[in-house]
C-alpha cells in the first residue's frame, strides 16, 4: 500500500492526525502527496500548516486548480483575503467550472465587502449547481447586506425549497422581516431556526434582541447571554468568576467592552451604580475611547484592551450588566451626563463654532459599514439638504473616516470639522468639545448619537423602520439619553420624508433660538413618546469546509444572519 493509500484510508476512518503523519513522511517531491497533505490538514484546522503544504504542491504544479482552490480557503482562514480572491482566480483560470472555487471567491469577496463581484460569484456557482443551498443562502446575505430585500427573500426560499431544515436560512429570513417592519413573521423564523438548532446562538441572539426592542426586558436580557456564545463574539474569560449578579461589596469587578464604540458608551452609565452596590468598579475598553472613559463617574480605573489586566475579583462582559443587575425600563440610569469634554478643548470648539444669530447644528450619517444593518441605519449626506435649507441654520460636519469623502460633492453649504476631530486625544476627544458648542446635533444611529447623549447634548438620531433594539418602537423619547429626540422612517428605505420632519422641527427650533430661548432648550422639546409596545408572541453563510463537502453551523456579531465561511475542497 502507497503512501497515499495508507493515508486515504486513515483519512476515510476519521484519523486525520495519522494521515498528516503518514504524508509527512512519503518520498519527497510528490505534488499529489503535498496537495492531499493540505487537505487533511485544513480539515484539522491546521491553516498555516496547510497553506505551506499547498504552497510546496504549487511549486511543483503552478496550475492545478484544487491545490490553488484549498491554498485559497487557507488563506482565507487565515485572514489573508486578498491573496485568497487572487488563489481563487488562478484556480477558475485553470478550470472556469469549478464551482467550489467560484463559491469560496464570492465568500471572500463578501467580506471584502465588494458584494456585485461576491453576487456574480455566486450566480456562476450556482449556474454550475444549482439550487445548491449554502450558495442561494450566502447570496441571501449579500442581497441583505444591500438592502435588497426581495433578492435576500427569493434566495432564501430557493435554500428552503432544497432543504426546509436549513437554520441559517430561516436566520437570515427572519432579519429580513425584522428589517421591513414585519416582527412577527421574523419572530417566526427565529423560533423556527431555534427549533432546527438549539444551540444557534446568533438566532438566539436575534430573537433577544426582538424582545428587547418591544421593551420585553424580562425575556431579553437572559436570552442575550447566547450573544457570548456567537462565534467571534466570545470574551476569553480571564481567571476570576463571572459576575452573577450576586453582592459585590469591596470586592473588584472588571466590566469588559464587548461590540462598539457606542455599545461601552451607552453601557458605562452602570458604573456609578455598581460603585454605589460597594464595587470597586474597572473597565477594559477600546483604547481609542480611552481619554473619554476616564470622564466616567463611578470607575475606580480604566484599562485599555490589550494591556495588562489589574488583579479583579468578578469579571463581566458590559453587556451583561443591566441583565445581572434586573434592569427595566423603569430603572435605567438616566442621569446625564455621565461623560464629560475637555474644558479648553471645549473652549476653543466655542470660538470656531458660535456666531451671534446662527444656530449651529452638528450632522454625521455613516455609521461603521461594517455593522450588518448598516445598510438601513446609515444615509448617504445629501439628504441632509432641507436642514441647511433653514434659516439661520449653520451645518458642521461631525463624521469622520468612511461617509466623509461625500463632502467634496455636498450641494449645500458643511463646515468640516471632522478632518480635525480627534487626531491626537483618541476617538471623540475634539468631537465631544464641538458637541459642548453645538446647539444641536443630527445624527444617523452611530456612536456619535450615543457620545451626544451621555454628554446630556441636545441631539436628534434619524432612525431606520426597524431599528437597534435599544431605541425601542414607535417613540420620540428614548429612556436611555432624555435630551434626544428620535426621528423614525415610516417606510423601509425612505429618508426624504424623515428628513423633512427633522427640517420643520430645526426651523421651529431655530426659530426659538432667535426669539431667545435657550438654545438646548429650543432643540430638546422634551415630549413623551408612545409606551413600548408588548412583544409579539413568539412561536448564514459559510465557505465550504474542506474534505467532504459539508458545512457547519456557525454565527456572528449580533444582529447578523449567524454565517461562518462554508468552505470545501475535493
Amino acid at each position: 500500500m502507497t503512501p497515499l493509500e495508507r493515508a486515504a484510508a486513515l483519512e476515510r476512518a476519521g484519523r486525520l492526525a495519522e494521515a498528516a503523519d503518514v504524508l509527512r513522511a512519503a518520498p519527497p517531491g510528490d505534488a499529489r502527496t503535498l496537495s492531499t497533505l493540505g487537505r487533511v490538514l485544513l480539515r484539522l484546522g491546521q491553516w498555516r500548516e496547510g497553506a505551506a503544504a499547498y504552497e510546496a504542491a504549487l511549486r511543483l504544479a503552478p496550475a492545478d486548480p484544487e491545490s490553488l482552490a484549498n491554498y485559497g480557503v487557507a488563506l482565507a482562514e487565515m485572514g489573508a483575503l486578498e491573496r485568497a480572491v487572487d488563489a481563487y482566480a488562478r484556480a477558475l483560470a485553470a478550470d472556469p467550472n469549478h464551482a467550489i472555487a467560484h463559491y469560496n471567491l464570492g465568500n471572500a469577496l463578501r467580506e471584502l465587502r465588494r458584494f456585485d463581484g461576491a453576487i456574480a460569484s455566486y450566480g456562476r456557482a450556482l449556474r454550475l449547481q444549482p439550487g445548491w443551498p449554502e450558495a442561494n443562502t450566502n447570496l441571501g446575505l449579500v442581497y441583505a447586506a444591500i438592502g435588497r430585500t426581495d433578492d435576500a427573500l427569493a434566495a432564501y426560499g430557493r435554500t428552503l425549497a432544497a432543504r426546509p431544515d436549513h437554520a441559517l436560512a430561516h436566520n437570515g429570513i427572519g432579519l429580513v422581516f425584522q428589517a421591513r417592519g414585519e416582527l412577527a413573521r421574523a419572530i417566526a423564523h427565529f423560533d423556527r431556526a431555534i427549533a432546527l438548532a438549539p444551540e444557534f446562538a446568533q438566532a438566539r441572539s436575534n430573537r433577544a434582541q426582538l424582545a428587547l426592542l418591544h421593551g420585553d426586558f424580562a425575556r431579553g436580557w437572559p436570552e442575550y447571554e447566547w450573544r457570548l456564545r456567537v462565534p467571534g463574539h466570545a470574551i476569553p474569560r480571564t481567571a476570576a468568576p463571572r459576575w452573577d449578579g450576586g453582592a459585590i461589596d469591596g470586592r473588584t469587578l472588571l466590566v469588559r467592552a464587548e461590540q462598539g464604540l457606542g455599545d461601552t458608551v451607552q453601557l458605562v452609565r452602570f458604573a456609578p451604580v455598581l460603585a454605589a452596590r460597594g464595587a470597586r468598579v474597572v473597565l477594559e475598553t477600546q483604547p481609542s475611547i480611552e481619554h473619554l472613559m476616564r470622564t466616567c463617574p463611578g470607575l475606580a480605573a480604566v484599562v485599555p484592551r490589550g494591556e495588562a489586566l489589574p488583579p479583579h475579583d468578578l469579571e463581566t462582559p458590559i453587556a451583561s450588566v443591566p441583565y445581572r443587575l434586573g434592569v427595566t425600563l423603569d430603572s435605567i440610569p438616566r442621569a446625564v451626563p455621565y461623560l464629560a469634554a475637555d474644558a479648553k478643548l471645549a473652549a476653543a470648539a466655542a470660538r470656531r463654532i458660535r456666531h451671534r444669530g446662527t444656530f449651529a447644528v452638528g450632522i454625521a450619517w455613516q455609521g461603521n459599514p461594517v455593522f450588518p444593518q448598516d445598510c438601513h441605519r446609515s444615509m448617504p449626506l445629501r439628504h441632509f439638504a432641507p436642514l441647511a435649507a433653514v434659516p439661520g441654520v449653520r451645518l458642521f460636519s461631525l463624521q469622520k473616516g468612511p461617509g466623509a469623502e461625500q463632502l467634496a460633492a455636498a450641494p449645500f453649504p458643511v463646515e468640516d470639522l471632522g478632518a480635525a476631530l480627534d487626531a491626537s486625544g483618541g476617538a471623540f476627544t475634539d468631537t465631544a468639545a464641538a458637541m459642548m458648542a453645538l446647539d444641536l446635533v443630527v445624527v444617523s444611529d452611530s456612536a456619535v448619537a450615543h457620545v451626544a447623549g451621555a454628554l446630556g447634548r441636545p441631539v436628534w438620531v434619524v432612525l431606520p423602520l426597524t431599528p437597534d433594539w435599544r431605541w425601542l418602537l414607535e417613540r420620540e423619547d428614548t429612556p436611555w439619553y432624555p435630551t434626544m429626540r428620535l426621528f423614525r422612517q415610516r417606510r423601509l428605505g425612505e429618508w426624504d420624508e424623515v428628513f423633512g420632519r427633522v427640517a420643520a422641527a430645526l426651523g421651529a427650533a431655530a426659530a426659538a433660538s432667535a426669539g431667545g430661548a435657550p438654545p438646548g432648550r429650543a432643540a430638546t422639546r422634551a415630549r413623551a413618546g408612545t409606551t413600548a409596545r408588548t412583544p409579539e408572541p413568539s412561536a448564514g453563510g459559510r465557505r465550504e469546509a474542506p474534505g467532504r463537502g459539508r458545512t457547519r453551523a456557525g454565527g456572528a456579531s449580533p444582529g447578523r444572519a449567524g454565517p461562518r465561511r462554508p468552505r470545501r475542497s475535493r
